[in-house]
């Protein structure tokens, strides 16, 4: 421990050093504009390893007089090492952030420097997680589980800071900053989320008869009471503060996109799960097999939710260029997704062992990507019939167009060379069967279905342009 405290004071000598070099430097070359960014970085960056350095310490020392008091062995080593972090920490936190209080009353300006919204964002999302994380382990002594020292301390602590931070924070208006409420609203939102998929879980598996978790309920209960104000407060500053734009982004990508992606993965992997157990090659007992289909059936009711709040709040809006996005993007997400399920059917369908389970993967891929594919797919093409020209040259049905004939084009040259390999082998070695070609035979028909129908498309806009 001895060689750890030097180790931190050394860092921070260092630091200081360094510091005060680029300061000296900028006194006497002050037309170096960028070495004002350099400053910058060393300042906050040390700012911020000095508070996480303070943070460690003084969590750990209060965790040690949490133990003390219920009369568990403290590790003097460890006593040690949070000692020395508090020691090293703090004073520097104190002598940085005095400095840079000073430099803001001398040049208003500092404090709409780039670096210092960093450091604000970088700061208060790694305290609401240091903290919010924790307290859910914390809070579980209240159903009877044992109490967690270090999940208090650390709870504490890092709520302190990120009180102190978020106050700052919300002085600006600035679109990095504004980033760190989005960022809170998210948490905040998988937090309520995750605890009504463990309602839903608990639930399921009860009517299933699966056994449930000693503390599902209460952790579930726990999560929402904790979740649901800071999803609240976050949301709430983020409309206040917000542009529309920048909301409407939020609603598109941060809830639309990620939920209809989440619903569709656990879909996929539930439709899966029974019809293997009805026709497939399954070994497993019933408690094995379905323990985790109640948690994904969770998933696909409380997003589904969630997707279709979202939805509404995106609704009423003319198409633009994030409807245009947001709509390829998950036209090609799960053209993906549909594209391996038809290429595991493929497999499956020649196939010498294990072929029904991959035809039920690949059906179940099949059975939820397509229609999903189709419904988005079906709204990019309607663009055309509003505005052909902008419709048709847009980026992102450019880039989609070209993607899904790039990709496939490569799939398809190296599944061509594959079957070539396979081709010689067998007129000169031999004993080669049809099935041993079943993967780059199925990774050529599905790259050159892709490929076609994409490049088809292509050619008749530029025909009818």
């Amino acid at each position: 421990m001895v060689y750890g405290a030097i180790s931190l004071l050394v860092i921070a000598v260092i630091i200081s050093f360094a510091v005060i070099g680029v300061r000296q430097t900028l006194r006497e070359h002050p037309g170096l504009h960028g070495m004002l960014f350099v400053r910058d970085f060393f300042k906050y960056f040390s700012l911020f390893a000095s508070v996480l350095i303070s943070c460690l310490g003084i969590s750990g020392i209060l965790m040690s007089l949490l133990d003390y008091q219920q009369g568990l062995f403290i590790s003097k080593l460890d006593l040690a090492r949070w000692m020395s972090f508090s020691v090293i920490g703090t004073p520097l936190v104190i002598l940085i952030y005095r400095s840079v209080i000073r430099e803001f009353e001398r040049d208003a300006k500092g404090r709409n420097s780039p670096v210092w919204h960093v450091y604000l964002l970088l700061t208060t999302v790694v305290s609401l997680l240091l903290w919010f994380l924790p307290l859910q382990n914390a809070l579980r002594a209240f159903s009877g589980a044992p109490i967690s020292s270090r999940a208090i301390s650390s709870s504490l602590v890092s709520f302190f800071v990120w009180v102190i931070h978020i106050n700052l924070l919300r002085g600006y208006k600035t679109l990095v900053t504004n980033f760190q409420f989005f960022v809170g609203t998210f948490v905040g939102f998988t937090g309520v989320a995750m605890s009504l998929i463990s309602f839903v879980d608990s639930g399921i598996s009860t009517l299933m008869g699966l056994g449930v978790g000693k503390f599902q309920i209460s952790e579930a209960i726990i999560l929402f009471i904790t979740a649901t104000p800071l999803s609240i407060f976050y949301f709430g500053e983020v409309v206040s503060r917000a542009s529309l734009l920048e909301i409407r982004i939020f609603n598109t990508f941060g809830g639309m996109f990620i939920s209809i992606i989440l619903v569709s993965i656990a879909a996929i992997f539930t439709l899966n799960r029974i019809l293997l157990w009805f026709f497939g090659e399954t070994r497993q007992t019933y408690n094995s097999f379905f323990s985790d289909l109640p948690s994904a059936i969770g998933v696909v009711v409380t997003l589904g939710l969630y997707h279709l709040i979202f939805r509404g709040m995106a609704y009423g809006f003319k198409r633009d260029q994030v409807t245009r996005i947001y709509r390829y993007l998950v036209s090609a997400t799960t053209l993906t997704a549909g594209s391996f399920g038809f290429g595991a059917l493929v497999v499956g369908l020649l196939g010498a062992q294990g072929r029904m389970d991959s035809i039920i993967l690949g059906a179940s891929v099949i059975l939820v990507s397509c229609p999903n594919w189709l419904y988005h797919w079906r709204f990019c093409q309607a663009s055309l019939t509003e505005d052909y020209e902008l419709g048709s040259t847009t980026a992102p049905r450019r880039f989609y167009l070209y993607f899904f004939i790039g990709v496939p084009s490569i799939v398809g040259i190296g599944s061509l060379v594959w079957l070539t390999y396979n081709l010689f082998k067998a007129l000169l070695v031999g004993n080669q069967q049809l099935w041993q070609s079943r993967y780059p035979i199925s990774a050529l028909i599905t790259a050159l279905t892709l490929s076609l129908y994409h490049f088809y498309i292509l050619r008749r806009e530029r025909i009818l342009r």
